[in-house]
C-alpha cells in the first residue's frame, strides 16, 4: 500500500519558507545570536534579511528594489573614516566579504552577491530558492572579520592619536 500527498505550489512554498525560518533561527541560536521570540516564523515571510540585521545590531534594513536588500550600520561609517586616514585598509575588505561575497544555493537556483555600500552592505540575489539558512554561518564570518579588523584599526587609530597628543605636548613645552 502506498500513500502520497497532493500540495499545491503555493503550499508547498510556504512550508519551505516557514521551514528555512525556523533553520536560521536554529543556526543564529547555535552560533550565540539567537533571535527575539516575537518574530514571526510563517505566513509567507522570508526571516533571512531581518537576521542579518539583527546580527549587525542594525533595524535600519529595507528591501530596495526585487531581490535585493540594503543593511544599514554605523561601524561601516566609522570604516571608512578610518580607511581614509589610512588607505591600506581598503585591500582589507576584500578578505572580510570574501565569505558572501557569491553565495550559491545548493537547494535551489538561487545566487546571491553581496557587496559593500558607503553605510553598510546590499545583498541581491537572482533565481528561485527560499533556502537562506545554509548561508547565515558565513554571514555570521563576515560579520566577526569585519569587527574584528575594525577593533584593530581603532587600536592603531587610537595609538596613533595619543602618539600625535605626546609630540603636540613635548612641542608646546619647547
Amino acid at each position: 500500500m502506498t500513500a502520497s500527498l497532493f500540495l499545491p505550489s503555493n503550499v508547498q512554498v510556504e512550508w519551505q519558507e516557514a521551514m528555512d525560518n525556523f533553520l536560521v533561527a536554529k543556526v543564529m541560536h547555535d552560533r550565540g545570536y539567537p533571535l527575539p521570540g516575537n518574530w514571526k516564523f510563517c505566513d509567507n515571510y522570508i526571516l533571512f534579511y531581518q537576521a542579518v540585521a539583527y546580527l549587525f545590531g542594525s533595524s535600519d534594513f529595507g528591501e530596495s528594489r526585487d531581490c535585493a536588500c540594503e543593511i544599514r550600520f554605523p561601524e561601516r561609517i566609522e570604516w571608512l573614516s578610518l580607511r581614509d586616514k589610512y588607505p591600506e585598509m581598503e585591500g582589507e575588505e576584500d578578505w572580510i566579504i570574501e565569505p558572501v561575497r557569491t553565495l550559491e544555493s545548493p537547494y535551489s537556483f538561487c545566487i546571491a552577491e553581496t557587496s559593500f555600500t558607503e553605510d553598510g552592505f546590499v545583498i541581491e540575489s537572482e533565481g528561485y530558492g527560499t533556502d537562506f539558512f545554509h548561508v547565515v554561518k558565513d554571514f555570521i564570518e563576515f560579520k566577526e572579520r569585519f569587527f574584528y579588523k575594525l577593533m584593530i584599526w581603532r587600536e592603531r587609530d587610537a595609538t596613533c592619536s595619543a602618539d600625535e597628543q605626546a609630540r603636540r605636548n613635548v612641542d608646546s613645552v619647547a
